[in-house]
């Protein structure tokens, strides 16, 4: 059988989207700019790495299609999109359409960065009182709820992990709550952060592909793609490709 893998480049917010190649019945997915899991740039980020792999192993055709993170989850609930890569159940819990999941193929490990000659110990929130923290606006950091709500903690909100940077280079949080593989990336990217210091574990959650009730048939293949991709060490391997 020969295997393609169909994918659309886009633009966020509004810019053109461009087919490369469409096979009939393919299985949409969703995605938005969050490097280096998804770029609206070129075929490279690790989440683009797996379907590829996916598509090679089960033959699937997967029409990938960028988006804001909000019309992501909106495009979802309408079924304009089959899958939604990279989510853990508590996450949509107040979707009108939860959706059905695969088996875990990753975890989603938050971390605390430091300006370098910053960096303290974090064992649980009284190691922030009275600090500002950047963190990714509607995100939830289990554990540091009450503080961030009785404002024993400062919590500084921001739409993406670019701005987090930004205000932490220039002072304005003393540290950010960010993806321990997005800081990892970005350190290696931009030499101007290469002595940022990645600091202890926050908190840590599997991760898996979100499917469209619709298509809740397909999980049984998908499960056995991806219980393959990591027997094998494949997606360790796509992983450590950007770090």
């Amino acid at each position: 059988m020969r295997i393609r893998f169909a994918l659309l480049f886009c633009w966020l917010l509004g810019m053109e989207i461009v087919s490369t190649s469409i096979q009939a019945a393919p299985l949409k997915v969703g995605f938005y700019n969050f490097p280096p899991f998804m770029s609206i740039d070129s075929q490279i980020g690790i989440y683009h790495d797996i379907f590829e792999s996916i598509s090679r192993d089960t033959g699937y055709i997967f029409e990938i299609e960028c988006f804001p993170s909000a019309r992501v989850k909106m495009n979802f609930e309408s079924n304009l999109i089959d899958i939604e890569p990279g989510v853990n159940p508590t996450w949509r819990k107040g979707s009108k359409v939860p959706g059905q999941y695969t088996i875990p193929f990753a975890k989603a490990v938050d971390v605390v960065l430091f300006r370098p000659g910053q960096h303290i110990p974090v064992d649980g929130p009284e190691s922030l009182k009275g600090r500002a923290v950047g963190a990714i606006r509607g995100y939830i950091y289990p554990g540091f709820t009450d503080s961030f709500t009785k404002n024993e903690i400062i919590r500084v909100d921001l739409i993406d992990e670019p701005k987090l940077l930004k205000f932490l280079v220039a002072g304005r949080v003393d540290q950010i709550f960010i993806n321990k593989s997005v800081a990892q990336y970005w350190i290696l990217k931009n030499e101007s952060y290469r002595n940022y210091v990645i600091g202890d574990v926050i908190g840590d959650v599997d991760v898996m592909m979100r499917v469209h009730p619709s298509k809740k048939q397909e999980i049984e293949r998908l499960n056995k793609a991806i219980k393959n991709l990591s027997t094998s060490g494949e997606i360790e391997k796509i992983f450590g490709k950007y770090h």
